[in-house]
């Protein structure tokens, strides 16, 4: 299931890239292991509360949680966040209102 979302991700990407050429232009293919980094990471957000997604990645001394910085950067981490996609744009599947899950 990660692989098919990771090949999905990639697709929905290139799409978003070719529609708009400027958009997601630090993109960087997702690969199974970073895309597990990514899920980790959003499981710890939820023990690890903060106001916004940005100060999980604060060099601020005494507000920094280190293990965000060390897993993943904090734009892979947004752009990963934008381009996340289950299903294929390109190939709907009639009258299912489900299709993209």
């Amino acid at each position: 299931m990660v692989s098919e979302i990771v090949h999905q991700t990639n697709i929905y990407v290139e799409q978003i890239r070719d529609a708009h050429p400027k958009k997601m232009n630090d993109w960087k293919e997702v690969t199974t292991a970073v895309l597990w980094r990514f899920f980790g990471l959003h499981l710890l957000m939820e023990l690890i509360k903060k106001p916004t997604i940005k100060d999980y990645w604060t060099t601020n001394p005494f507000l920094k949680t280190p293990i965000f910085g060390q897993m993943m950067n904090r734009n892979t981490f947004e752009s990963i966040f934008r381009g996340l996609h289950v299903a294929n744009n390109l190939n709907p599947i009639p009258k299912n209102r489900f299709w993209k899950l």
